[in-house]
């Protein structure tokens, strides 16, 4: 039943963007303000990349959880950025300890900004979390945190620099 009421959350989440992005479209194109549409449609579009491209990963309950993070994140007017370079098929780290890292972010105190990165390199996948607002002693413990949960499948997570998180899959 969680996973329902994770999935009805991000679909209010997104039906309330897609009917305030509806509004600031008609305000432009009622006041004839040309230039400032054509950017807000291009940044629209890009969001919506963004999101689409969480969608494809595949990894479907890792995917839900980012998208309720969003969702959950606007709530407590906590910016969030995910960015998705790949789309984590060949990870040896089980599908449900990525879901357990990902759902402990909000937890971090004084958070204001998370930015997400999920790409892939020579030796495997990188997880990348900026934060904004929690100080290093925080994010020490988030890394200590996801290092002990990640030993066992040899992937690992460290503090990388000021606000930095790296996640090596």
């Amino acid at each position: 039943m969680v996973e329902a009421g994770r999935c009805l959350q991000v679909l209010r989440s997104q039906q309330h963007d897609f009917l305030n992005h509806l509004q600031v479209l008609s305000g432009l194109a009622q006041l004839g303000r040309t230039e400032e549409l054509r950017a807000y449609i291009t940044e629209v579009v890009r969001e919506i990349g963004a999101v689409r491209r969480v969608t494809h990963l595949k990894m479907p309950a890792l995917a839900l959880a980012l998208l309720a993070l969003r969702a959950e994140a606007a709530l407590r007017e906590v910016t969030v950025e995910v960015v998705v370079a790949t789309d984590l098929a060949r990870c040896r780290v089980p599908e449900g300890v990525l879901v357990q890292l990902a759902d402990g972010l909000l937890k971090v105190a004084g958070l204001t900004r998370l930015d997400l990165t999920f790409d892939e390199t020579a030796s495997g996948y990188r997880w990348e979390v900026r934060c904004e607002g929690p100080g290093d002693e925080e994010l020490g413990k988030v890394a200590l945190g996801a290092q002990e949960l990640l030993r066992p499948w040899g992937a690992s997570a460290f503090l990388r620099g000021r606000g930095i998180v790296e996640i090596r899959l």
